[in-house]
């Protein structure tokens, strides 16, 4: 999971980028760990972005429907990973606008997962 990130940015006046690695032993786990994050940065007014295997999505996107579309982004790395070269410019175009306007933003990524292939 990514917090507090600051794609691309250089600026003082930004909040630093912080990255950090979460450990789950099941869907429950994940599901709790994820939710927590997310709702902790909505509430906060921090947009979120969402970048996971359709399987996971599956387990969180249901739980925020009602979402305004602007705060909580929801993206399948089964579609954004298959090429490595399309998942920094992902992350930059949703965290970028908020950046520039000097608000922090904070998301959950999972490039690499068991069930991966090679390819």
């Amino acid at each position: 999971m990514l917090e507090d990130g600051e794609v691309g940015r250089t600026s003082a006046t930004l909040p630093p980028f912080r990255h950090r690695a979460v450990l789950y032993d099941s869907d429950d786990d994940y599901v709790a760990r994820s939710l927590e994050f997310i709702e902790a940065g909505l509430a906060a007014g921090e947009p979120v972005f969402v970048a996971v295997p359709d399987s996971r999505l599956a387990l969180l996107q249901p739980r925020f429907g009602g979402v305004e579309a602007g705060a909580l982004r929801f993206a399948s790395m089964d579609v954004i990973g298959r090429n490595p070269a399309w998942i920094i410019p992902a992350w930059e175009e949703f965290a970028g606008p908020h950046l520039a306007a000097g608000r922090r933003a904070r998301g959950i990524g999972e490039p690499t997962w068991a069930g991966r292939s090679a390819d």
